[in-house]
């Protein structure tokens, strides 16, 4: 259940290649718009054959809000973001998560305050009949809502990706998006908490699943360079952990990092950062500052609990989350110009990964070691 929020997973997972769940008219028209999307680009004609499987879809009356219709609409969306078209490729979604929500707050609230009926031995046969359906209906609707809801936030934190991408650049809809996103997931699973799940529904998250699915996304944007939406999600994901232990660790090192690798700035700067040239302005100055301040905090966090976790809870994750969060302590030094206090965390690091064999730690030790060197301190 990790790839719950994993924004690629909606141009993954949808129907491509799963033409036998479409009326044959629609799915030629399909196989060619994927055909002019994926081998042998050409955007012109990729729209205009989705285009025509949408209105064949509506001619042959398929649900528009069936995971085969929705995929049809969020390839386009894909089709947009490939060519370049960010601004069209953000319109689309906004639009199909606007008209999913809609149905889950209209149609799909009204199936989870529906009553079932019961039959009982004084009704008539087309009357038990009658009742049965509305209660079938009534559970199809409430299956709906679940699979609708999950769709909208993953629509959400995929939008809040392509509003952070250098080509659109708004921070403030990029970390919107993503917030909603990650609250709505969190509501409906106490909401089931509190009513329990009602006949019908599909599977939702529990606090496990969707702390890992919140992480896997946190990891996601910082590999893409997006610390200021990762640092959120791996808070939310330690808010969700049951119990201190050492992968509580592991996120507290995550905070620090993301923390120190954002580079504050306004929303109008757009994410190419700073000109070197000029610097970053004062209150920048004093925003980074901060920023790593906090950073240290909950590098020093990380520390201290893994050092009250005692076997059998203690782990390997607490041994190696000992050095890393060592390590980003001589990296956030660094940062700061303190160049001989980061190299005696370093060598603090160094020491620490000799001693219970983690390799790869002593190796970033030397390098951080190297550079403090290379750089004269």
């Amino acid at each position: 259940m990790s790839s719950f929020f994993y924004t690629n997973y909606i141009y993954q997972t949808y129907f491509l290649g799963a033409y036998h769940n479409y009326p044959e008219p629609v799915a030629i028209k399909l196989r060619r718009a994927i055909y002019y999307t994926n081998y042998s680009l050409d955007a012109k004609a990729a729209l205009k054959y989705y285009k025509q499987a949408l209105q064949l879809a509506e001619e042959h009356r398929m649900d528009p809000f069936s995971d085969e219709v929705l995929g049809i609409k969020i390839s386009v969306a894909h089709l947009m973001e490939k060519v370049g078209k960010h601004a069209q490729a953000i319109e689309i979604l906004e639009v199909v998560k606007r008209d999913c929500l809609k149905w889950v707050e209209e149609n799909g609230e009204e199936a989870l305050r529906a009553e079932e009926k019961l039959v009982d031995n004084g009704m008539g046969e087309e009357e038990k009949v009658e009742v049965l359906k509305q209660n079938e209906l009534v559970r199809l609707s409430r299956g709906k809502r679940t699979r609708l809801l999950k769709k909208v936030v993953q629509f959400s934190a995929k939008l809040g990706e392509m509003y952070a991408d250098p080509h659109v650049w708004n921070r403030d809809a990029a970390e919107e998006r993503l917030v909603w996103a990650v609250e709505a997931g969190l509501k409906e699973k106490e909401r089931r908490e509190r009513e329990g799940v009602k006949e019908g529904e599909e599977n939702w998250l529990s606090d496990n699943e969707l702390g890992a699915s919140l992480e896997s996304l946190a990891h996601d944007f910082e590999a893409k360079d997006m610390h200021f939406l990762a640092t959120p999600l791996f808070l939310q994901a330690l808010s969700l952990q049951g119990k201190t232990d050492c992968h509580t660790v592991v996120l507290m090192n995550n905070i620090a990092m993301s923390l120190s690798q954002q580079n504050p700035r306004s929303n109008h700067s757009g994410p190419g950062g700073i000109s070197p040239s000029t610097g970053p302005p004062p209150d920048l100055r004093s925003a980074k500052e901060t920023l790593l301040s906090n950073a240290m905090a909950w590098a020093d966090r990380a520390i201290s609990v893994a050092a009250n976790i005692t076997p059998p809870e203690r782990t390997d994750e607490c041994d190696t989350g000992c050095v890393v969060a060592t390590h980003n302590l001589g990296e956030i030094l660094e940062m700061k110009g303190q160049p001989q206090a980061a190299r005696r965390r370093y060598e603090e690091a160094k020491i620490l990964s000799k001693a219970i064999g983690f390799d790869d730690g002593a190796k970033q030790a030397a390098v951080g070691l190297k550079r403090l060197k290379n750089a004269g301190a």
